[in-house]
């Protein structure tokens, strides 16, 4: 009996560990997959393009080194209705949803059992680096919205156990700033968590009513150093499946819900510098001006520069060539090292905006004038393959030639005489 309770109780702990090794993904138009199939797994890098799309912040995002199970990935659980890496704020939905749970035990607690996992995250990020993501992508949707158009936003403060908040299009800030003193004084008080939560779920309900689109983007960490045999867990996933109740994890042509449950172990994770999200833009490193979107076909007239030019700053490292969008083309290559513009390379599935390079005329103060080409992803580099080609084909030609004058020299005196060299010459006669 001891053996059989031993045996129950490590296959139990092999199951936890196994589950809490992922972090489960799920969405509100989740593909079912086959009888006793597991849902694909994604890295946190993808994971985060995804949550992105579904946010319609790709502009935002980089599609670096993908492959086809990534964009398999994209095209399958995205948003349909936008192509990827592609923004156009009439295709937004109503209201877009994504929300962080960390240290979940048992997802059974904070949804319901019949719900499906689209997706898992292989050795998921720590509750730190959740967090942080959580804040740049509801960065990201405020920049975005309060475009020369006023805009609301709702926070929870930093000494919640709820970050992140609300974000929509408002053309009344008074009552903006006055739902966020609520939520902060309910806070603050140390309200109980379904009051806090149900005060965010009333502000969502009540910004919503004017029929503009909306973003909710929370970070949860009540349950994080808790177990499952806590009277405070039991309260903590209480409160929270119940306000999660709110958001449909059912197919919906006006919300599109991402729901994140993070194992607790997450949290165990050794601090690093770098984030296993990737890197990604925010919107104070873009440019202070905007740029003019530029046609298909850019202009490959030369340009005349002084005798004296002052180029963009060269960047450095490895840049790659496509980029999502003209924004994110010009800030990682310095408006293509002043030596080039940047133009929309090819479109469909993903877009693809890259430097056209073009040539400087340069003339000095003797009227000489010196045409210089560049190349590279980010025009940094000159282009030497016109002279690299006449100096190799020149080169070739010369060692061709005195190879062939020495083989000439050589082969002089190594042809054999004829064997009838002495025919027709008489031999000397005897003398009588």
């Amino acid at each position: 009996m001891k053996l059989l309770t031993s045996l129950l109780w490590l296959s139990s702990a092999l199951e936890t560990f196994t589950v809490s090794a992922q972090a489960l993904i799920y969405t509100s138009d989740t593909i079912l997959p086959p009888p006793e199939a597991e849902p694909p797994s994604i890295s946190p890098h993808t994971a985060r393009l995804l949550f992105a799309q579904r946010l319609g912040l790709s502009q935002y995002h980089r599609l670096e080194d993908a492959d086809d199970s990534m964009l398999d990935v994209l095209n399958t659980y995205g948003r349909s209705r936008q192509q990827v890496f592609t923004h156009d704020e009439d295709t937004r939905e109503k209201e877009n949803v994504l929300i962080f749970v960390d240290g979940v035990s048992r997802p059974e607690d904070i949804l319901d059992a019949a719900v499906v996992p689209a997706l898992t995250i292989d050795s998921p990020p720590s509750s730190q680096q959740n967090l942080q993501l959580t804040l740049d992508l509801l960065e990201q949707d405020k920049y975005l919205r309060s475009q020369n158009r006023p805009h609301c936003s709702v926070e929870f403060p930093p000494s919640s156990l709820f970050r992140g908040g609300l974000s929509t299009l408002q053309e009344d800030d008074h009552g903006c700033g006055v739902r966020e003193k609520l939520l902060t004084n309910v806070v603050e008080n140390k309200r109980p968590q379904t009051e806090q939560l149900g005060t965010c779920n009333d502000f969502r309900v009540t910004m919503g009513s004017g029929g503009h689109p909306q973003t909710t983007i929370l970070h949860v960490s009540s349950l994080q150093g808790l177990t499952p045999k806590d009277a405070q867990y039991t309260t903590a996933a209480a409160a929270l499946k119940f306000f999660l109740s709110s958001f449909p994890l059912t197919a919906s042509t006006t919300t599109t819900t991402t729901i994140i449950l993070n194992p607790p172990s997450s949290h165990q994770h050794k601090r690093t510098t770098t984030s296993p999200y990737g890197t990604y833009l925010l919107p104070r490193q873009l440019p202070s001006q905007k740029e003019e979107p530029l046609e298909a076909t850019a202009s490959t007239a030369p340009t005349h520069a002084p005798s004296t030019p002052n180029p963009a700053p060269l960047p450095h490292g490895i840049i790659p060539i496509c980029h999502p969008n003209l924004e994110a083309a010009n800030a990682a290559t310095n408006n293509c090292s002043g030596h080039g513009t940047a133009y929309k390379k090819s479109g469909g599935a993903i877009d693809c905006f890259a430097c056209k390079c073009s040539k400087t005329v340069l003339t000095d103060d003797e009227g000489k004038v010196k045409t210089m080409y560049w190349g590279g992803a980010a025009c940094q580099k000159k282009d030497v393959s016109a002279p690299f080609f006449l100096l190799a084909g020149l080169t070739i030609a010369l060692v061709g030639v005195v190879s062939w004058g020495i083989g000439l020299l050589m082969s002089v005196g190594q042809e054999e005489l004829p064997s009838v060299i002495g025919a027709g010459v008489a031999g000397p006669r005897a003398q009588k």
